[in-house]
């Protein structure tokens, strides 16, 4: 049962008998009928009246089916509609090949039968229409597939522009990374400067102006002849010479001269015992023999650093026994010290300047990486702290 509007049938026939044979055939089954007489202007006609299939003799007066067939499939409009080729004789096998070559869809002989005839009409118009649903959806998918493939490089587009500038960001925070390390190693450099001027600007200006005194006292009371001014001198005397040993303190806390005459070592040996007598810490000393090969920036930097973490435990980390251990490898120096205090967790609180001493390990860490070395922490709560720093040996230079 036919649906919507009926199907075109287009009979070309140059016999009338023939066209009203089909025709009555045709429109007992619904369809709707056009025909032509000549197969001459068979691809002009079909064009105007866009049949859903043709039934054409192939041979007429005016010219061969198949010719008029060849023209019809190479039309843009008309390519597509099916024929059926209808021979007055039992076509042989080319004839019939011949049919397809020139692109029709079907082969009927005369006489033939109707019911077969129809069948053969009904497969073409619904192989017709299932190939239109089937271009229908092949360019719906088409047409999809290019939405979506643009949608995808528009998609790439963006994320490549993300990733550039995701590289260039990066790339600059290194460069700030990088610049800041420098400046921090730098700043520790400039300060270290800054303190060795000032301590021995103390040295030779107050502490000389403060002997000096010491001895003009000395000489006062040597010209005394009352006992109570001598002693009143004497006390002056004795407060001199505390000032005197509060400014040689001040001065080697500004900076250690022994890390300018004596080395690394040295300088740590003495920041230690100096720390033990002061907070009743014990903190033991290993270091190797051969540990002087350091240009001035890393043994400036090593002996802040160590001081900082020094000064740590004492404030932070309640312990009562420390190991500070210093050794030399063949491409760098490497210094470890542990305690037995409190411990922290180390994921987190690292590097964060506002965790207590926070700054402080920044600090460390930005003036080793500078110098192409490492700083490495391994603390848990309870268990203690140990801190590793790394330096690469380099050629010795002056002083900062």
């Amino acid at each position: 049962m036919m649906t919507g509007k009926p199907p075109l049938i287009l009979i070309v026939d140059d016999i009338r008998e023939n066209i009203q044979l089909l025709a009555k055939i045709l429109h007992t089954e619904g369809y709707r009928i056009a025909y032509a007489t000549t197969g001459k202007r068979l691809p002009e006609m079909a064009g105007e009246v866009m049949p859903d299939l043709i039934l054409m003799d192939i041979v007429m007066p005016d010219g061969c089916g198949y010719e008029a067939c060849r023209r019809l499939k190479q039309g843009a409009e008309t390519r597509e509609i099916p024929v059926i080729f209808i021979s007055a004789h039992r076509g042989t096998p080319e004839d019939i090949v011949k049919g397809f070559q020139v692109g029709a869809s079907d082969y009927v002989t005369k006489p033939f039968n109707a019911a077969e005839l129809l069948a053969r009409l009904r497969t073409n118009l619904e192989l017709k229409l299932k190939t239109a649903e089937l271009r229908n959806a092949r360019d719906e998918l088409e047409r999809r597939v290019r939405e979506r493939t643009a949608e995808l490089e528009e998609i790439n587009r963006q994320l490549a522009l993300e990733n550039r500038e995701r590289m260039r960001t990066a790339q600059e925070l290194l460069r700030q990374q990088g610049k800041l390390r420098s400046l921090t190693s730098e700043l520790t450099l400039t300060e270290e400067r800054e303190r060795r001027r000032i301590a021995c600007d103390i040295h030779d200006s107050v502490g000389q102006a403060l002997a000096r005194i010491k001895i003009e006292l000395g000489r006062l009371k040597r010209g005394m002849e009352d006992p109570r001014h001598a002693d009143t001198i004497d006390g002056i005397i004795q407060n001199v010479r505390c000032v005197i040993k509060e400014t040689r303190d001040l001065s080697y806390e500004l900076s250690s001269p022994i890390l300018y005459e004596l080395g690394l070592t040295a300088a740590v040996k003495d920041h230690i015992d100096k720390i033990a007598e002061k907070h009743h810490l014990t903190i033991d000393l290993h270091c190797d023999d051969d540990v002087k090969s350091l240009d001035s920036p890393s043994r400036i930097h090593l002996f802040r650093s160590i001081r900082e973490l020094l000064f740590n435990v004492v404030k932070h980390a309640g312990a009562t026994h420390a190991e500070v251990r210093i050794s030399r490898g063949c491409e760098c120096v490497t210094i470890e010290i542990k305690d037995n205090g409190i411990g922290f967790e180390v994921a987190g609180t690292r590097f964060k300047p506002d965790a207590g001493g926070g700054f402080g390990l920044f600090s460390i860490r930005e003036r080793l990486f500078h110098l192409g070395g490492d700083f490495e922490i391994q603390s848990s709560p309870g268990g203690g702290t140990r801190v590793g720093l790394t330096v690469p040996l380099k050629p010795m230079a002056d002083g900062p």
